[in-house]
């Protein structure tokens, strides 16, 4: 009856997520705009076997957009984007320089917002992927995103991306 019970609740919660996944996609809504405002109901997460400890409610609504809708997000900035390269140098300049931002990510991964950090500390990595102050923050805001996770799945993405400060990234 246990195991039935935890299928059944998996069944829900994912029945749920794509339900409502493909009602805000037929309203028009962006993939950005799906992951800022779906939420899983709270009694089915806190079950301990849905917490999501391997993998996680975005990852499982961008499965679906890709499913249903592609690769395109909805964003026309996504469709022919710039190169990371050239992106980061842009965003540097207009911010008077990669040390800047660079303090800001760490800032930022300080009081737990890793998710602005990790693109905070990109741009200048990108501009300057030989400079080792922004490699090191660069590995210290993926470290902090690892440790902020619960999904097994991200916390194992992370450090990939986080390269060691003489290694420098590949751009």
């Amino acid at each position: 009856m246990r195991v039935r019970q935890m299928l059944d609740d998996g069944a829900i919660a994912l029945e749920f997520l794509t339900h409502s996944t493909l009602a805000k996609m037929n309203t028009g809504a962006s993939l950005d705009e799906i992951l800022r405002t779906l939420e899983v109901p709270e009694h089915l997460l806190a079950k301990p076997y849905l917490r999501p400890k391997y993998d996680d409610p975005e990852f499982i609504v961008r499965g679906l957009w890709h499913l249903y809708a592609g690769w395109f997000d909805g964003n026309p900035a996504h469709l022919k984007p710039a190169s990371g390269k050239d992106l980061g140098a842009e965003i540097v300049a207009l911010t008077g320089g990669a040390e800047p931002l660079r303090a800001r990510a760490e800032q930022l991964a300080q009081d737990g917002q890793t998710r602005r950090a990790a693109h905070r500390v990109e741009f200048p990595a990108a501009a300057q992927p030989g400079d080792q102050s922004i490699q090191r923050t660069l590995a210290d805001v993926y470290a902090c995103c690892a440790k902020a996770e619960t999904s097994l799945i991200a916390r194992a993405i992370y450090p990939i991306y986080r390269n060691e400060p003489e290694s420098g990234l590949k751009y």
